[in-house]
């Protein structure tokens, strides 16, 4: 009977989903006390969803930290199997998503006076306390054994100073009005987030483009002393139709580029750089392309 009991709870504990299976000792009841904090970035008030509240626990501010990543211009990405979160800079899509996102959160005729904290009464709340991993832009960071990270209601909630400053930034906090302020490079981030998402697709293109037209010289390199006139003639028209085709599509590229920048207000100075680079390129395949002859 024993064994069969055994067997019978090793299969259920198999059927919890990866990255559930948070053991009984990891939950406890903690007292807090919910605190309406203004998270104020680049002089812009904005207010997390009902379900991620801030909160006062042991004398530390805790903040939900997805809705507080999303408002300081990063993604949240969490690994359930792993426990761990990864906290980055966005692509050009995400950047799109951020945006729409600072829009809907941003609180209008925002009001900042002080809270009357003897209306903050203490609420008890069931939080789990296992070990979470942080990674933010690539390094790992773990919040002080003191003052940990921990999830409640399915969110990660951690420290107001771990968060901010992980990423690199410096807040400034009002313990009467609870708002914590913060002056962020946003715009830089989201013209750069623009530029780096095409500079990697133009940068691709270009070393493909280059690897085509050299293979295809060394192909008529390797029979050039049999080739006759009229193969040499298709090598340089094929050629020329990559080179063409190649100019065409990082042509396109570059529009792409100049309407998204153009869309968000940015300057566009930075595609003539791109066009220049181009043109000198295409210079030294026209050159290769002629040698074919």
């Amino acid at each position: 009977m024993m064994r069969k009991l055994i067997v019978l709870v090793l299969i259920l504990a198999l059927m919890v989903p990866a990255g559930q299976a948070f053991s009984a000792d990891t939950t406890k009841t903690v007292q807090v006390s919910f605190a309406p904090i203004h998270y104020v970035i680049d002089g812009t008030d904005y207010a997390p969803p009902a379900d991620q509240l801030g909160f006062i626990y042991e004398g530390s501010t805790y903040v939900p930290l997805r809705f507080v990543g999303n408002i300081l211009s990063r993604t949240v990405a969490w690994d359930g199997a792993n426990a761990k979160v990864t906290i980055a800079a966005p692509t050009s899509e995400d950047w799109k998503n951020i945006r729409a996102y600072l829009s809907a959160q941003a609180v209008k005729d925002s009001s900042i006076v002080p809270v009357d904290k003897s209306a903050m009464t203490q609420t008890a709340i069931k939080i789990n306390t296992t070990e979470v991993s942080y990674e933010f832009d690539g390094q790992l960071v773990q919040p002080n054994a003191a003052t940990p990270g921990f999830m409640y209601e399915n969110r990660i909630f951690v420290p107001l100073r771990f968060m901010y400053e992980s990423l690199g930034f410096n807040p400034s906090f009002d313990s009467s009005t609870y708002a914590i302020t913060t002056t962020t490079d946003a715009e830089q981030l989201a013209y750069q987030i623009i530029v780096k998402t095409h500079d990697v697709l133009i940068v691709e293109k270009k070393a493909a483009c280059e690897a085509d037209l050299l293979a295809l010289g060394l192909q008529f390199l390797a029979k050039q002393k049999t080739v006759t006139a009229e193969e040499t003639e298709a090598f340089y028209q094929e050629a020329l139709v990559m080179l063409n085709d190649c100019r065409a599509e990082l042509d396109a590229m570059l529009a792409t580029l100049t309407t998204e920048l153009t869309d968000a207000g940015y300057p566009t100075d930075v595609v003539d750089q791109y066009r220049a680079a181009i043109v000198a390129r295409e210079e030294w395949g026209r050159n290769l392309v002629e040698s074919y002859r």
